[in-house]
């Protein structure tokens, strides 16, 4: 005996919707799905616009610049990661080291490992997956740091890794610089350093500069233009009494000799190098201006000349880790704490502009908040 048709009908209804209903709950669209639920929803990336902080060591924010809120997050296991720059001790490492600790899109971080037959350089993603970008031959033991491949770094505008491969052992160790695509390909060398006595060498958006040691090449700070051709390192001459930044295009030799500065720009630099930071050809943000505020630099090198703004005439404590916004209309910094780090916006136009606190970021001394990126 077959069902009659009123109950025919509302099978059929039910059955088209159904999918409609599944796909409405489905991970990642309409209302979220149960915790009962057979497909757990995948973590937030970090695409799109928004800020980015680092909660030391290892949990990435995006941060709505307009309501405060945070879009998405990503956790990486601290046991994973490095050995980086950050990982000692993140909070006080350079933050252009920290920020090159991560890929453009943040969802990759630098790693180094040894097996039986040499060191690896490579990423390491959120989930715990490992990939191998460079490898070399050595003899040190599983476990312990091969001196043969050092320093990886993702370059912020390509995303590609590089590198310092040790060539030549001996007095003067000499390392060549290569990048490589994370997605396969030859690796590029980009010149050499013996004991980073030689030629100006790109290193993402930092530079190698001459003050090598029995570690091999160092990065001073140092400003770089967002072509990426040209350093402006800062230097002191006349036994200290004298500061300024001198000029590096890329390519050129550095004379890092005090008694050289016939095309220095002198100034005294209003704020610790390290808190430096190039938005362009010619501007740079700083830090620590009259202690706690946040400066505008002008550089012009043909008339060697150096203007400071000050854009906190009343900084809301001590401002660290400014960032340009996208548009090149505001700034965000963070201002540390015991209960908290505080993240602030203040445009650079105006009479008298005021910053606006966005969000307080969960922190504490012993694992601080770093500011690195406005997209």
């Amino acid at each position: 005996m077959g069902f009659p048709a009123s109950l025919r009908a509302a099978a059929l209804a039910v059955a088209v919707l159904l999918p409609a209903a599944c796909t409405a709950t489905a991970p990642g669209r309409g209302t979220p799905a149960s915790p009962a639920s057979r497909h757990p929803a995948r973590p937030a990336t970090l695409a799109g616009p928004g800020i980015t902080v680092l909660t030391c060591p290892s949990v990435l924010r995006r941060i709505d610049p307009a309501t405060g809120r945070t879009r998405a997050t990503r956790t990486y296991d601290p046991n994973a990661l490095g050995p980086g720059p950050y990982t000692a001790d993140c909070g006080s490492a350079n933050r252009t080291d920290v920020r090159e600790s991560f890929s453009p899109d943040f969802m990759k971080a630098v790693t180094m490992w040894q097996t039986g037959s040499g060191a690896v350089a490579g990423y390491v993603t959120p989930d715990g997956r490992k990939k191998a970008v460079f490898t070399v031959r050595s003899h040190e033991q599983p476990g312990l740091v091969s001196q043969n491949l050092k320093w990886p770094r993702f370059d912020p505008r390509s995303g590609d890794l590089w590198s310092a491969r040790l060539t030549h052992e001996g007095l003067d160790d000499t390392y060549v610089m290569s990048s490589r695509s994370v997605t396969g390909g030859k690796a590029v060398p980009h010149g050499s350093c013996d004991n980073c006595q030689g030629f100006a060498v790109a290193w993402p958006t930092g530079w190698v500069i001459p003050d090598g040691d029995q570690h091999g090449p160092a990065r001073r700070a140092a400003l770089v233009t967002a072509d990426g051709r040209t350093a402006y390192v800062p230097m002191t001459w006349g036994f200290g009494e004298k500061s300024g930044l001198r000029p590096w295009r890329k390519g050129t030799r550095f004379d890092s000799s005090p008694d050289q500065s016939g095309g220095d720009i002198p100034h005294d630099l209003p704020c610790d190098p390290v808190d430096l930071l190039m938005t362009d050809q010619t501007h740079a943000l700083c830090a620590g201006l009259d202690q706690n505020g946040i400066g505008r630099l002008t550089i012009d090198p043909d008339r060697r000349t150096v203007q400071v703004r000050n854009l906190l005439p009343h900084p809301p404590g001590k401002a660290t880790d400014p960032v340009l916004s996208p548009d090149g209309k505001q700034v965000a910094f963070i201002v540390p704490g015991d209960t908290g780090t505080r993240l602030y916006i203040t445009p650079l136009t105006g009479p008298n502009p005021r910053p606006r606190l966005v969000a307080t970021i969960p922190s504490d001394l012993d694992s601080p908040a770093r500011l690195l990126a406005w997209t």
